[in-house]
């Protein structure tokens, strides 16, 4: 601004003086400025081109995610099969009452019943009771059709009480010849129960001996009549409720919560009673089909209940029809009524059907559709079905005894294998299952007219032949179970010299102190003989039918772990900053899942040869079979690894200890050499 007012000032001057003065006034022109002596301008600035510096190379920032690997089809441990010596541990062959009813012994249940402790309670801390029916040897005919019902201590000490008969509308009751008691605590008074099936004592005295026949089956005699009864006693032998016109077809009781309400309730001959005053929930339908075991002379009704569907509500099985617990029929097939058993054998989540009898085996779906169906090795009637994981695979398969052969088969009626029994009396006697050995198979426990047998359920070979035995043979099975409370696992029978119990030197592995009806599954009853409410599905936990508890390696049988590293990437890029990176998790490429996870360890080796620990990664949670886990990125400074090599090592955690049994125990390491070497 100020210089614009200067310029302004000089130039008012000019105008005056212009008009005041002549031309040779002798006013001096002003000449051009001289340039000073000093180059007083700016230089020019020169601008330097701009050098951008070269990145810093770094490894990628990624996700490494779970890999499909591959599974070794022969990660199974190996069949023990070693051969037992049956050790007697006791036998029970004469009784002090009734002595003319014994020493032949039938159908038995296992649970705990009494306070032999003292402490006020029943359970933990008592022996297990056996309830057992007795009668007259076949040589003494009068009192054959008789059996007496015994209350015996699991360790073979005494006998608790023993009763012939009740009272039931003015007339003597007692054990139905053919049936099967049942325990468990059906009316919710924290107290178990004995529940049996009850013929009238007056009208099974007749003894036929018209053509060699046999005494008059006084459970069969009646067929179709309706004058017998079904019976809850206490645990110290009182009738407390009773229920007359019960049809003497010989049924067995089963027990459940079926519609699931809470209380607990008693099917008898596919009539659903309410546990806690018997109660009559459903009718059944039809009066033909009721779970028998076609052809069985021996044998009433065991229908089995099951939730098919998994809608929380049991169905009611037989041989020939589904229906609900309600009555309600839902499906029927074309068989004559049979043996049913129940699994889930395809992995969908419901239930199918196994029913024997008649000489063959069907399968069926929850809707009564056949699956599949064959005819026996022989022309036997054949017993009750087992469903187990016979050959450790993991899938269950079938087994059951029949005239001259016991039998196990895939699912699809491949015959995996048969060896030799006898039973031509019969011909529908019953088995059981048991791991003894925790190695993931399961042995069968049967017994036949002259022995009892163990037999490996990978290969069909006896473990165990016991002579000792003898048996006119209907539909009983041995029994799996700790029946003196010694934590192992004992195998108990009867037959025509009394009840025996058979244990092992080496002792086998633990089972449960309860075994409490016929129509056995794992998840039907508790230990302490409460019956859960709902009753669970016996899928997919233990998947099994008439067998103790299998549930080895977690349910996995005889499927391993073949735990190994993974690496997903190595990235060196870094080198120069003197790091690299690792990107590395477990693999499992057993046939078992990992239950509790894989841990890995990664160690840095030493100029001599010894490890270094860097890193330990923790096992995590179950980790499927087939699969490596999403990767972990490791930076790791290359001063830690002066070798330039790392070794990785699967199921460590750090402390150079495998904690899983795995089947190549051989191939955990993996070595990474030459990292951050250049060629």
């Amino acid at each position: 601004m100020s210089a614009r007012l200067q310029h302004s000032a000089v130039s008012w001057s000019v105008v005056v003086l212009t008009a005041a003065c002549t031309p040779d006034s002798g006013f001096t022109k002003l000449a051009d400025p001289e340039p000073p002596v000093e180059d007083t301008s700016v230089p020019p600035v020169e601008v330097e081109s701009v050098v951008e510096p070269e990145p810093v190379a770094e490894c990628p920032s990624r996700i490494h995610p779970a890999q499909v690997t591959t599974v070794d089809e022969d990660c199974l441990t190996e069949p023990s099969e070693r051969r037992y010596e049956p050790v007697v541990e006791w036998t029970m062959e004469t009784f002090e009452t009734f002595p003319e009813r014994g020493p032949v012994g039938s159908r038995l249940a296992v649970g705990h019943l009494t306070d032999d402790n003292g402490d006020g309670a029943v359970g933990t801390g008592d022996v297990p009771d056996i309830v057992a029916f007795t009668r007259t040897p076949n040589a003494d005919r009068s009192l054959i059709c008789h059996p007496v019902t015994r209350l015996i201590s699991g360790d073979g000490t005494m006998e608790h009480w023993v009763r012939d008969s009740w009272e039931v509308v003015g007339r003597p009751y007692g054990a139905g010849l053919g049936t099967s008691p049942a325990l468990g605590d059906v009316d919710l008074d924290g107290e178990p129960e004995i529940v049996l099936h009850l013929v009238p004592r007056d009208q099974h005295s007749e003894v036929d001996f018209e053509d060699g026949g046999d005494c008059i089956r006084g459970s069969y005699a009646h067929s179709g009549v309706e004058d017998c009864a079904l019976g809850v006693l206490s645990a110290e032998g009182e009738l407390e409720q009773v229920i007359h016109g019960i049809t003497c077809d010989a049924p067995s009781p089963t027990l459940a919560d079926i519609d699931s309400d809470g209380t607990p309730d008693i099917l008898h001959d596919l009539r659903v009673f309410q546990g806690t005053d018997l109660a009559e929930l459903t009718l059944p339908f039809g009066r033909e089909d009721r779970g028998a075991g076609g052809g069985s002379y021996w044998a009433g009704g065991i229908p089995v209940p099951a939730d098919l569907d998994g809608d929380g509500l049991m169905e009611v099985i037989t041989g020939s029809h589904i229906q609900e617990w309600d009555g309600t029929l839902r499906c029927t097939t074309d068989l004559r009524d049979g043996w049913p058993a129940v699994a889930d054998l395809d992995g969908d989540g419901d239930g199918e059907i196994v029913v024997s009898g008649s000489s063959a085996i069907h399968i069926f779906d929850h809707n009564c559709g056949l699956i599949d169906a064959w005819a026996l090795e022989d022309d036997g009637r054949g017993g009750p079905p087992t469903i187990a994981d016979y050959d450790g695979d993991g899938v269950p398969e079938i087994g059951l005894p029949s005239k001259l052969f016991y039998a196990t088969y895939e699912l699809d009626g491949t015959l995996k294998w048969t060896t030799p029994v006898n039973d031509d009396s019969s011909n529908c006697t019953g088995s059981s299952v048991f791991d003894f050995e925790e190695d993931g198979y399961a042995e069968v426990v049967y017994a036949d007219e002259v022995d009892l047998w163990i037999i490996s359920g990978y290969s069909g070979r006896p473990l165990l032949r016991y002579a000792g035995h003898s048996s006119g043979t209907d539909n009983e099975y041995p029994l799996i179970v700790d029946v003196d409370g010694d934590g192992e696992t004992e195998i108990l029978h009867a037959g025509n010299f009394g009840l025996y119990v058979l244990g092992s030197i080496d002792g086998w592995a633990p089972s449960r102190p309860v075994w409490n009806q016929h129509a056995y599954w794992l998840t039907n009853i508790n230990d302490d003989l409460t019956i859960p409410s709902p009753t669970p599905q016996n899928w997919p936990e233990y998947n099994s039918f008439r067998s103790g508890d299998l549930r080895v390696n977690a349910g996995q049988g005889a499927r391993l772990v073949d735990a190994k590293p993974f690496v997903h990437d190595i990235c060196e890029v870094e080198c120069g900053e003197g790091t690299v990176e690792v990107a590395l998790s477990p693999n499992n490429e057993g046939l078992a899942d990992a239950v509790d996870g894989v841990s890995l360890a990664v160690y840095a080796e030493q100029a001599d040869g010894s490890r270094v620990l860097i890193e330990a990664l923790s096992a995590g949670d179950l980790h499927r079979a087939g699969y490596a886990t999403e990767g972990v990125v490791l930076e790791l400074a290359m001063t830690d690894i002066p070798t330039g090599t790392l070794i990785l090592v699967a199921d460590d955690d750090g402390t150079g200890t495998g904690v899983i049994e795995e089947c190549d125990e051989t191939n955990n390491e993996v070595r990474l050499e030459d990292l951050c070497v250049e060629d």
